[in-house]
C-alpha cells in the first residue's frame, strides 16, 4: 500500500478539494492450476482510492481489510 497526500487546490474542480490523499492498494492473489497441481500467483492491477481524510498507511490498510 502506498499513500500520497494531496495538496489543497490540486484538483481541477472545486469539489476535488475535499480529497486529502490518494491510496494505491496492491493485492496478492493466487489461483489453482490443475495442470501443475499447485497455486500460482495471479497478476492484478493496483486499486486506487481517494480519501477524504489523512491517515497513516497502517490505518488505511486496516480500513481496507475491514471492507
Amino acid at each position: 500500500m502506498r499513500v500520497w497526500p494531496l495538496a489543497a487546490g490540486s484538483g481541477l474542480e472545486p469539489w476535488h478539494d475535499h480529497f486529502q490523499c490518494l491510496v494505491e492498494v496492491t493485492r496478492t492473489t493466487e489461483s489453482f492450476d490443475p495442470a501443475r497441481k499447485t497455486f500460482v500467483p495471479r497478476a492484478e492491477q493496483p486499486a486506487l482510492y481517494l480519501c477524504t481524510r489523512q491517515a497513516s498507511a497502517e490505518e488505511l490498510a486496516q480500513a481496507v481489510r475491514e471492507q
